[in-house]
C-alpha cells in the first residue's frame, strides 16, 4: 500500500474529524486476527449486495470513501480492480498499512484528503463505495456532487446511510443522531450540540435521511436509476441488557421499515 497526502481543511467538519481520529486511535489497541476476520466478513457481505448493481471487471477502477483500514479496497483488489481508498485520518491509513503489510497489496493507493474536494480527475472511477460516510458531513449534497464528478459515465455509486424512522428518533439518539428533516434537524442540533455539548455524538455529525430526500438529492446531483432499500447489516444492540428485548429489537430492525437501521442508495451516473 502506498499513501498520498493532501492537506485537509482543519475547519471542515472539525468535530467529526476529531471524533473519528479518537475512534481509530482506540481501535488500534483492539486490532487482532478475530476483529480483522469479522471486518473482512462484513465487507464480503456488503460486496454481495453491491454485486446486484455493479459486478467488477478486470482493471476497472474502485474508490472507497472514508476507507478507514481499507478492507473493501483489499477485497476489490483481489478481484483485479485498480483500487484507491481515501480518508481524512492519517492514523487510520497508517493502521491499514500495518494490518495488511504482510500481504501483497502494494498497488493499493491510499489518499489522505477531504472527500468534499477530492484530488482526482473527472470521470476517474467505475465504482465508488461509501459505507456510512456521507451522513457525517454537514452538507451531504457537496460530497455527492464531488462523487458525481469523479465517477465515470455509466459508473455506479453505492452509499449506506442511517434511515430516518422510529429507530433513528429513539435508540439512535443514544449516539447523537440528527434527523435530516426540517424542524427535527434544528431541534436535534440544539439539544445535542448546544445543550449536551456533543457529549453523545460518538461519530461527530451523524444524520439520518428519508427515502425521499436520498432519491431527490441524488437526482439533483445528476444521478439516475436510483434505488433506496434496506441495507442488510448485523446489529448487536449491546445497550439492551435483556436478551428477549434485544431479540425483539433485532427482529424489528430486519423486518420493519419503521426500524431499519440503515439503507443503501445505489445510483448510476
Amino acid at each position: 500500500m502506498k499513501t498520498l497526502l493532501q492537506p485537509v481543511c482543519p475547519d471542515c467538519n472539525k468535530m467529526t474529524n476529531e471524533k473519528w481520529d479518537a475512534f481509530y486511535n482506540d481501535y488500534q489497541s483492539k486490532i487482532n486476527s478475530d476483529l480483522i476476520k469479522k471486518e473482512i466478513n462484513d465487507a464480503q457481505k456488503t460486496i454481495s449486495q453491491i454485486d446486484k448493481y455493479y459486478f467488477p471487471k478486470k482493471n476497472d477502477s474502485f474508490l472507497e470513501l472514508g476507507c478507514g483500514l481499507a478492507y473493501y479496497c483489499c477485497e476489490y483488489y483481489k478481484r483485479e480492480m485498480s483500487v484507491t481508498g481515501i480518508d481524512f485520518s492519517l492514523s487510520a491509513l497508517n493502521q491499514a498499512k500495518k494490518v495488511f503489510e504482510k500481504k501483497d497489496f502494494n498497488d493499493i493507493c491510499l489518499v489522505c484528503a477531504n472527500i468534499e474536494k477530492m484530488p482526482f480527475a473527472d470521470n476517474s472511477f467505475n465504482l465508488i463505495y461509501g459505507g456510512g460516510v456521507i451522513e457525517h458531513l454537514r452538507d451531504p449534497e457537496i460530497v455527492l456532487r464531488e462523487i458525481y464528478r469523479v465517477l465515470k459515465p455509466g459508473g455506479t455509486v453505492f452509499n449506506t446511510v442511517p434511515f430516518l424512522n422510529l429507530g433513528s428518533l429513539t435508540y439512535r439518539q443514544i449516539w447523537g443522531n440528527i434527523p435530516y428533516f426540517p424542524g427535527l434537524k434544528q431541534i436535534a442540533e440544539f439539544i445535542h450540540v448546544k445543550l449536551l455539548k456533543a457529549k453523545h455524538m460518538r461519530f461527530g455529525w451523524e444524520y439520518s435521511f428519508t427515502r425521499k430526500y436520498l432519491d431527490n438529492v441524488h437526482r439533483k446531483c445528476g444521478f439516475r436509476e436510483i434505488e433506496v432499500n434496506r441495507f442488510d447489516v448485523e446489529l448487536e444492540f449491546a445497550f439492551l441488557k435483556n436478551k428477549k428485548i434485544r431479540n425483539i429489537a433485532n427482529n424489528l430492525a430486519v423486518n420493519s421499515p419503521f426500524f431499519w437501521p440503515m439503507v443503501y442508495v445505489a445510483a448510476i451516473k
